[in-house]
């Protein structure tokens, strides 16, 4: 009888043992996909603002940015068709205005089509002029709307000073000025009365409606030692009082 090699065997159990392993191990191109992947996933973008992204960062910028894109897409499309239709309008009021006149009847075609050319720009530039005209006007309208609608809301008996539209137009209209809105104009130049009025509004309120008058028997008190100089400094300093 042939003994066999205990090496030999050894060797060919563990084979066995490795290849049994090796099945369940995870495939190496498997693994390295996933590698990959996560390579992917960690790698960062640099964008225009200056900002480093991940790939998933960059895919919520991109959702988030795709309504504004749509917005301008459309925007821009209808700027563009608007621009067709006025060309379009502007030659034929040019070619309108060539057949009613009496000095082109007689005139050669091929001449009579140059000139209807030549001037179509003035009937473009002409409808312009009138859609920009007609656009101010709506806008002054609306703007007159809102100053009297303001002269009413200040109207000087509601304990704040009467709005003055000169005075308010002409501040506006200031060197420097960066205050273009009525009414926040108006709270500039009478910061003082709106911040007493928003105070004693604050306190009327808190104490149930009642106005607050001074007895005499009431401790004194100390005059501010720095002014407020802003509406919302003024609102906290009288709700600290409480």
């Amino acid at each position: 009888m042939t003994k066999t090699d205990p090496v030999e065997g050894a060797e060919d159990l563990k084979s066995e043992v490795t290849t049994e392993d090796n099945s369940e191990t995870k495939d190496p191109k498997q693994s390295s996909e996933d590698s990959e992947e996560e390579k992917t996933s960690k790698s960062t973008f640099k964008v225009p603002d200056g900002r480093e992204l991940t790939a998933e960062e960059m895919y919520a910028e991109y959702n988030k940015l795709l309504p504004e894109f749509t917005k301008r897409s459309q925007k821009l499309a209808d700027i563009e068709r608007q621009s067709k239709e006025a060309k379009a309008k502007a030659e034929d009021d040019a070619r309108e205005a060539a057949n009613n006149s009496d000095l082109m009847k007689d005139l050669d075609p091929s001449v009579k089509e140059a000139i209807i050319q030549i001037v179509k720009p003035l009937f473009q530039d002409y409808d312009k002029r009138k859609s920009e005209e007609s656009l101010k006007d709506q806008q002054d309208k609306q703007f007159e709307a809102e100053l009297k609608s303001l002269e009413g809301k200040y109207d000087g008996k509601n304990g704040l000073p009467k709005f003055d539209r000169t005075r308010v137009l002409e501040a506006m209209q200031a060197e420097g000025n960066r205050i273009f809105d009525p009414e926040s104009m108006y709270q500039k130049l009478h910061e003082k009365e709106y911040t007493d009025n928003l105070i004693k509004q604050a306190l009327k309120q808190k104490s149930g409606g009642n106005n607050f008058e001074s007895t005499g028997a009431e401790e004194d008190h100390k005059p501010d030692e720095k002014s407020p100089k802003t509406f919302a400094e003024a609102a906290k300093r009288a709700f600290t009082r409480f």
